[in-house]
């Protein structure tokens, strides 16, 4: 344990990582320091006999200072391991939502009658032109869907059959997968491992299925997926140059198969995963890490290959972005308020400004106490010397707020920034996984397009009825593999409907389609271009709002168009699933309360919500210039929306691959919003900042002096004679007494006897509760009149003691005559600006005015006022 934390008391769990964060160990040296200053001060207190003892002040602080450290670890633990199980979360789940498509596309590649007319054919007939003319079909393939780098077919020996990479040495193959594709029938099989199937016996991931014909399996098509070119984009998103952290996948037996840095944690290499606790700190090389594991959540039923997204990040700087990020700008009125917010801090965290605020306000008073004992004549053997070391017990009181208001807004910083940096990389993980899914569309219906019986069919002016059904089984067996669409439609050259995937909209077959996409499908000439319409209301999808995906059926001789597949984009349900998966999340795996996703478009109109109310085409109901929604946008910031304050992170789309990228002419300007309820927008908890009177000093000027003493009520602050007050106490034991005046709001023990309280509020003029009828607490200052009569006055705060000039009193100007039952004299706070006067109370004015709104009440005045030489004896 560093020296700097040496007497702390951390709780066990923080105890190793807390000494690597810096906000925690510059705190823990100002604390310390402080702590020290203390002892001495209490020590010098006694010898000096000031009339004040700050003994509890010295063990609350002490007490304080661990609370403060120990949360401030807690908070900064939480916002580190939330930032790292994102990581590892979005990277699992994200490459395990790309695999998903994978086990679609291997199934209907399977099926295309290109490959099955191929092995049907004799060894002798499948010479180089036929093997050209199906390698030019898996080119295509691949250019519509540039995750894989190689497509195989092999016979039913493994002998390979044609392959898109000529570079591939390989003839033949025994590899396993292909008995275990072989016998998967209507199925795939995923493998990870070496495989003679690509050269160097390298670990790929690859993907197969048998090619069946009439039952008969006829030979095995393998897909190889660029696993390390697809976590480079994971990681790439992930993972800042500056960033430590290294972001890894770990097979079942914690094999490294990808890395963000390589160099650091190599491929093959074992890792141990966390899968029994939510940290641990392991050793890897020289270095302690911090390692998290996270698993993939299903997709669609589909588990992945039982991978693990893992994070480590090396100790000593697992907390720098911690403590060097830029927190995400906060309104001061908005964060106060939602230090009340139950649900966004804990109860230790609650619990600290009022511990601050209590041994501040404990430590005010003994101060007040202090010097008013030397004010009215209770001098120390050392005057000179008590008078210094109050002034240093001030100055360190001061400090000290100076320090825990830092250190507490530090805190409450820290919570929120958590909520907004998780919610703005959860909106990236919805974008990213919004981003992927589409380009999964314009993949889907160019290669669809391709399918050689739809050219045959509508090339055909002679096609019958059952080609057209040829057409629609075609169609069926694709929707099958491919949910994600709720219609899938071939149409002729003129928009005339051919066929459907869906049978309950047969009735769609022979009407013609009329939206302004149809057009620009039948103009395309290029098979790699497609279309997407606006994302609006169709009649194909019972007039709700969704994407069309388009492609051109070319025609057999390379003339213009025959017709086009049209992709009936299920965008309902699956846009939704798609952000109901990026919420944030609590400890038990439930979407947080309060929890909100959307996809918006530039404009700020919502094209999905995971919630009800929000409906596709209607305005979101937020500032857009606010969340600053725009092209590739990345921000974060408190909104309200409501009654309350949620934290917003947003993310804008910058495509994949080749998809909807800079430049394409399809750019998907589509902005994701996460956003989570932080608390109540509750006016009643905006703390309303008040400035302290900066009253000039005089002390070191000539001439006859006053000490000023000042207090707070509701907005003001007042001011009273330093030798008309003779203490300060609580005001927490204020007993009511039945037929007193409104201003009386009852009496206390006081040394030895009672003493009558006067709500200081309600006598110059403003409301004696706090709403709702609650009483006003705060601290009684007791004041004495020529004749040693006492009462006490109820005030908010304590301020400052300050030695002004004699002359610097001035009578109460004709403007505030109407205060002069109370006051005699005001005082301006600097010699600025005159106008700004501060009040000072009179004790031998208030009495009077409170003695003779007494009696005008009630003629039986309490004993202490009417008869209050008992207690100025006591006294």
């Amino acid at each position: 344990m560093s020296e700097t934390f040496k007497g702390i008391d951390l709780d066990p769990g923080l105890k190793s990582v807390v000494p690597h964060m810096s906000m925690a160990q510059q705190y823990a040296g100002t604390l310390q320091h402080l702590q020290s200053v203390w002892d001495n001060l209490s020590l010098l207190g006694q010898l000096a006999g000031t009339g004040i003892d700050i003994s509890s002040t010295r063990r609350e602080f002490s007490d304080l200072a661990t609370d403060l450290l120990n949360q401030l670890g807690t908070e900064a633990l939480k916002k580190f391991l939330q930032d790292a199980n994102s990581k590892a979360q979005v990277s699992i789940s994200t490459l395990v939502r790309n695999l998903f498509e994978r086990t679609a596309n291997i199934g209907f590649l399977a099926s295309d009658q290109d490959i099955r007319d191929f092995l049907r054919r004799d060894a002798e007939e499948r010479d180089e032109t036929a093997q050209a003319a199906l390698r030019a079909r898996f080119g295509e393939y691949v250019r519509k869907y540039t995750v894989y780098s190689d497509v195989v077919l092999l016979d039913t020996s493994g002998r390979v059959a044609v392959r898109l990479d000529e570079t591939q040495p390989t003839d033949a193959s025994d590899d396993a997968i292909l008995r275990e594709a072989m016998q998967a029938r209507g199925g795939y099989v995923e493998r990870f491992g070496a495989t003679n199937l690509v050269s160097g016996g390298a670990p790929s991931l690859i993907y197969a299925a048998p090619v069946v014909d009439q039952g008969s399996v006829l030979g095995v098509v393998c897909l190889v997926f660029r696993l390390q070119d697809e976590m480079d984009l994971i990681f790439s998103k992930l993972v800042s140059p500056e960033d430590w952290s290294v972001v890894t996948v770990l097979d079942a037996d914690g094999v490294v198969v990808a890395s963000s840095d390589p160099i650091h944690i190599p491929l093959g290499i074992t890792l141990t995963p966390v899968i029994d606790s939510d940290y641990k700190i392991v050793k890897f090389g020289p270095m302690e890490y911090i390692a998290i594991s996270s698993v993939a959540k299903p997709y669609q039923g589909y588990g992945g290959p039982k991978w693990y997204g893992h994070v480590m990040v090396p100790l000593q700087h697992a907390f720098d972005k911690v403590d060097t990020e830029a927190a995400p700008e906060i309104d001061d009125d908005v964060l106060a308020a939602l230090t009340h917010s139950p649900d966004l801090f804990s109860e230790a965290v609650h619990g600290i400004p009022s511990k601050a605020e209590h041994i501040l306000r404990d430590l005010n008073q003994a101060l007040w106490n202090g010097r008013m004992s030397q004010a009215t004549g209770s001098k120390s053997a050392a005057p000179d010397f008590s008078r210094v070391l109050l002034k240093e017990i001030s100055e360190t009181g001061s400090k000290t707020k100076d320090v825990f208001s830092g250190s507490i807004g530090d805190l409450h910083q820290t919570v929120v920034t958590s909520y907004l940096r998780d919610n703005q990389v959860k909106a990236e993980l919805a974008i990213d996984v919004m981003d992927r899914n589409l380009y999964e569309r314009a993949a889907d219906c160019r290669w669809w397009a391709l399918a050689p019986v739809f050219s045959e069919v509508l090339s055909n002016e002679n096609s019958s009825e059952q080609d057209r059904r040829a057409v629609a089984e075609v169609l069926r067996s694709i929707n099958d593999l491919y949910p994600v669409y709720t219609n899938l439609i071939v149409f002729d050259r003129d928009g005339k409907i051919v066929a459907v995937s869906n049978d309950q909209k047969q009735d769609l077959v022979g009407s013609v389609l009329e939206e302004e996409w149809v057009g620009r499908i039948l103009s395309l000439r290029n098979p790699q271009s497609y279309v997407v319409s606006d994302f609006a209301p169709s009649p194909l999808y019972d007039d709700r709002y969704t994407y069309i995906y388009g492609a051109a059926i070319p025609s057999p001789r390379g003339q213009r168009a025959v017709g086009g597949v049209a992709c009936v984009f299920d965008a309902e349900p699956q846009l939704a699933a798609m952000l109901k998966d990026a919420l944030p999340r609590d400890d038990t795996g439930n979407i947080k309360f309060g929890a909100m996703g959307f996809y918006v478009d530039l404009k700020g109109k919502v094209i999905s919500c995971t919630e009800d109310f929000f409906t596709a085409g209607q305005q979101l109901p937020m500032d857009i210039s606010v969340l600053r929604i725009g092209r590739g946008c990345r921000h974060c910031c408190v909104v309200q929306l409501g009654d309350a304050y949620y934290a917003v992170g947003t993310n804008g789309s910058s495509g994949y691959r080749e998809f909807k990228g800079e430049g394409d002419a399809y750019q998907n300007d589509v902005v994701a919003l996460i956003s989570t309820r932080l608390g109540a927008a509750d006016a009643e908890h905006l703390q309303t900042r008040r400035a302290v009177p900066a009253v000039r000093s005089d002390r070191m000027q000539p001439g006859a002096k006053v000490d000023i003493a000042t207090f707070r009520v509701g907005e003001n602050w007042y001011a009273a004679r330093t030798s008309e007050i003779l203490e300060i106490v609580n005001g927490t034991n204020i007993v009511p007494l039945p037929g007193t005046p409104p201003e009386m709001v009852g009496c206390v023990m006081h040394r030895g006897g009672t003493l009558s309280v006067f709500d200081l509020a309600m006598i110059v003029g403003h409301a004696g509760d706090n709403g709702g009828g609650k009483r006003r607490t705060g601290q009684i200052v007791v004041m004495m009149s020529e004749d040693e009569k006492y009462f006490g006055l109820l005030v908010d705060d304590l301020g400052e003691i300050f030695e002004v000039l004699a002359s610097r009193l001035a009578p109460i100007p004709s403007n505030m005559a109407g205060q002069a039952g109370f006051a005699d004299t005001a005082i301006s706070q600097d010699s600025t600006d005159e106008s700004n006067l501060i009040v000072v109370l009179g004790a031998e004015q208030l009495y009077a005015t409170l003695a003779g709104t007494a009696e005008a009440d009630d003629d039986d005045m309490p004993e202490d006022m009417d008869e209050a030489e008992p207690l100025a004896q006591t006294a």
